[in-house]
């Protein structure tokens, strides 16, 4: 486990993001045996191979805990605290996260879709290899976040507050940016058909040469190669 951490660690020192404050040894097992309950804590643990299932509870606290091939299914944890967490290879398709606050977390190899975090903070979060199709980030901040080789196809970030954000080589095909302004943000390696964005939201977009002509077409310009003339 020790050195399962150090590497994820490791592999993950990109953009300037903080990394999870993990115990070196992080052995122990949390199990939840009984509801999850309004305003629980879980610290320092090792949640693994298991599903957690029917839980309804509001300000529940995770701090650096790793979840580990864990399947979420009917859960709403709506305003969860995620301090210091890992999740590797898990489901949260559809849980309810919104308002959650989540701060120096990892998401690897984890399904998202459909997942709800309207309105919720991230801060120094990486999502890797991850599957977020149509997740919802709707009038969520997103600080220090890097979504690297997911899949965000139809994904809503609908009034959503970009600062610092890398979407990498990941699919945006058909996102939801309305509301939302892309000035700074590095879309160019992004596989995508369209996306939803106003045109002065685009400003200051970050794009490639190919996406810029396909843009320019979509306004009804007429781009003409210089080697025709």
């Amino acid at each position: 486990m020790a050195k399962d951490l150090k590497n994820i660690k490791k592999n993950s020192n990109k953009f300037n993001l903080q990394l999870p404050k993990l115990p070196r040894l992080l052995e122990h097992q949390i199990t939840l045996d009984r509801n999850i309950q309004d305003e629980d804590a879980f610290h320092q643990g090792l949640i693994k191979e298991c599903t957690i299932e029917n839980q309804t509870a509001r300000h529940v606290c995770f701090e650096e805990v790793v979840f580990q091939q864990v399947q979420f299914d009917q859960v709403q944890l709506k305003g969860v605290e995620l301090t210091d967490v890992i999740f590797e290879k898990c489901d949260l398709s559809n849980v309810d996260l919104s308002k959650a606050i989540i701060h120096r977390a990892e998401f690897r190899d984890c399904k998202l879709v459909g997942t709800n975090l309207l309105e919720a903070g991230l801060n120094h979060v990486l999502f890797k290899d991850c599957q977020l199709n149509y997740a919802a980030f709707g009038l969520t901040s997103l600080k220090k976040v890097r979504f690297e080789d997911c899949s965000l196809r139809s994904t809503d970030f609908f009034e959503a507050t970009f600062a610092q954000i890398e979407f990498g080589k990941s699919d945006i095909h058909q996102a939801q940016f309305s509301g939302t302004k892309l000035k700074g943000v590095d879309i160019s390696q992004c596989k995508f058909e369209s996306i939803m964005v106003a045109l002065d939201e685009l400003e200051g977009c970050i794009v490639s040469s190919e996406q810029a002509i396909a843009f320019a077409k979509n306004l009804g310009l007429i781009v003409k190669d210089q080697s025709e003339t």
